[in-house]
């Protein structure tokens, strides 16, 4: 009883000092004003009005903050005092208006902005982020963790997977809401690709012929077909359009056409490639992606091109040789997604690039280099094959033929003696892809 009593002196002379403090000293909310305070034993709540009153706020406890406090403080802010005060006890705060709001940790009041950590098990964060943020209020935010910092370049083999989302607790609730639908595990699919080389004999100019027998589903709509050549730094492109393709899949227009090949139709055009001498198989990768995650396939040659730089220093002048890789050949984006019925579509992006030819100086010339690609969305039945062909390229092969000895005669070995030919090819190129769901 004794004790109490004694509480109570203490407790009242310094609330009487700290009121008249209170009045004397401009806030720190607004002043950025310094409290000091030298409590033993008081009640949590008496502390909690005890500042309120001295930075004129209002103050709103919750019934679970209970407790008493000793503490001995010395110039500090009211940020620095609340949380030195309140958090050994798991209690939370915020202010607001002029209110001071107190209440356990667990307890997240409407108007206060509180942050989440979430661990994705198979979302990309990048999608999640691109997903979310326009739900998210004016005030929230996301944040990736282990996201690279603005220039500066991600680690390989070091992928992200947590989030952290920061937002009023109602709008938070509804986001990780839709974050639990979203994040389910992915379908991965198969894609098998062949990419096949026809060559148009000179004579008959006929090519790989596609059996009469199959009439191929062929794709109706517009697509966009790109053609460019490029020469010494200088491009020229033109753009045309692909309305509702119709016919087989023939290399005569030298632009790209495309269809559908059912199981029994592909079995026939891949036993009719292998009886046939003119056409060979370039290349037949297998890659399994995400569903929605782009399959990205290369079949490419890296060419080096020497180029030559002058340098001239007073009267000298020197040449150096260097060089940089030139890479050619096909490349083709596959991204698919699965329908309903085991159907899928597919987003399909081939580019064919090649060195058509060099201009500019004999001993500093830079490649003419032309390019062909298709961007096509194709919806198939699970197995079914896409089928792309229809883009030619011109080949010239020169043959010296020259008599022993003979023909290293100056001048007579060349006119005499020597025999040059240039031979002539077309080949058309064939992409066959199929996508196959894995269970």
């Amino acid at each position: 009883m004794k004790s109490a009593v004694n509480r109570t002196l203490l407790v009242w002379p310094v609330l009487f000092l700290v009121l008249l403090a209170g009045f004397a000293w401009p806030s720190p909310l607004e002043k950025g004003g310094k409290l000091s305070m030298d409590l033993e034993n008081v009640d949590l709540a008496v502390a909690l009005a005890m500042i309120a009153e001295q930075n004129n706020l209002n103050i709103v406890v919750g019934g679970d903050v209970t407790g008493q406090v000793s503490l001995r403080l010395v110039e500090v802010d009211l940020k620095s005092a609340l949380d030195a005060i309140l958090a050994p006890g798991g209690f939370n705060y915020y202010v607001r208006n002029d209110v001071l709001v107190v209440k356990p940790q667990a307890t997240k009041a409407a108007g206060e902005l509180v942050s989440k950590s979430v661990t994705l098990k198979y979302l990309d964060p990048y999608s999640v982020k691109s997903i979310v943020e326009s739900r998210l209020s004016d005030r929230g935010k996301l944040l990736i963790i282990g996201a690279p910092v603005e220039g500066e370049t991600q680690k390989e083999g070091i992928s992200p997977n947590r989030i952290v989302i920061t937002d009023f607790p109602a709008v938070l609730e509804e986001v990780l809401a839709l974050i639990g639908e979203l994040d389910l595990p992915q379908q991965m699919i198969s894609i098998e690709v062949k990419i096949i080389e026809s060559t148009i004999d000179s004579e008959s100019k006929l090519g790989f012929t596609w059996p009469t027998s199959l009439t191929t589903t062929l794709g109706a709509g517009t697509q966009s077909i790109s053609e460019s050549s490029e020469s010494g730094g200088s491009s020229e492109s033109n753009q045309t359009e692909l309305e509702n393709v119709a016919g087989s899949l023939n290399p005569e227009s030298g632009r790209w056409t495309w269809g559908t090949l059912t199981v029994d139709q592909l079995t026939a055009v891949l036993d009719l490639l292998n009886r046939e001498g003119n056409s060979k198989l370039i290349s037949d990768p297998h890659i399994t992606t995400l569903e929605n995650r782009e399959a990205y396939i290369k079949a490419q040659t890296v060419i080096p091109i020497a180029t030559i730089s002058r340098f001239t220093e007073g009267a000298a002048t020197q040449d150096i040789q260097t060089f940089y890789d030139e890479e050619v050949g096909i490349s083709l984006s596959v991204t698919p997604r699965i329908n309903e019925g085991n159907r899928i579509t597919l987003d399909v992006h081939p580019q064919v690039e090649d060195i058509i030819g060099f201009s500019g100086p004999a001993n500093n010339q830079k490649p003419i280099t032309s390019s062909r690609s298709l961007k096509t969305t194709v919806t198939v039945n699970e197995g079914e094959t896409i089928a792309l062909g229809g883009l030619l390229k011109e080949n010239e092969i020169e043959q010296v033929q020259k008599v022993p000895l003979l023909g290293r005669i100056p001048l007579l070995g060349k006119l005499l003696f020597t025999n040059k030919s240039v031979e002539k090819s077309t080949t058309d190129l064939i992409i066959l892809i199929t996508p196959r769901i894995m269970r």
